[in-house]
């Protein structure tokens, strides 16, 4: 099902994620955070699955700052990650002020950009590390790499 948008349509964006979310396939739905500092954020969401990612991703981004500004820019990385099929599990703060966000499944840190900045060795990946372990050997590989 196509939903048809004319130019100077008057529909808006709830009207059309109604009519898309009639689909078996879509089911949209829009939800609000409050941040800490009392700013509150709306995201749309596809799904139950979908909507805990969000929640999990704030969760993970105002625990690794201080400002609601912040937490959302860390956020809009996370999504941004999410499109290019890495989960975010932790964000991670090199001593030069560098943001990296770890990805516990693929067992890497990846740079604003979303590239592999580095990550554990084919033979290290079969080996089970607890999330604090992988971020502390990762860590320190990237602490490395930028002297």
């Amino acid at each position: 099902m196509a939903t048809k948008i004319e130019r100077n349509s008057q529909k808006s964006i709830v009207e059309v994620m109604k009519e898309l979310s009639s689909s078996d396939t879509m089911k949209f739905g829009i939800e609000e955070i409050e941040f800490p500092g009392g700013t509150k954020e709306k995201f749309i969401y596809n799904g139950e699955q979908d909507k805990q990612d969000c929640i999990h991703f704030a969760t993970i981004c105002i625990n690794a700052t201080t400002t609601d500004a912040d937490a959302k820019k860390l956020m809009f990385q996370c999504f941004k990650a999410l499109t290019h099929g890495v989960h975010i599990d932790k964000i991670v703060r090199l001593q030069n002020g560098k943001t990296l966000y770890l990805d516990k499944t693929q067992k890497a840190l990846y740079d604003e950009n979303i590239y592999v900045y580095v990550a554990l060795t084919d033979e290290e990946k079969k080996k089970k590390l607890s999330l604090d372990a992988l971020e502390m050997v990762l860590k320190e590989r990237a602490e490395r790499k930028n002297h």
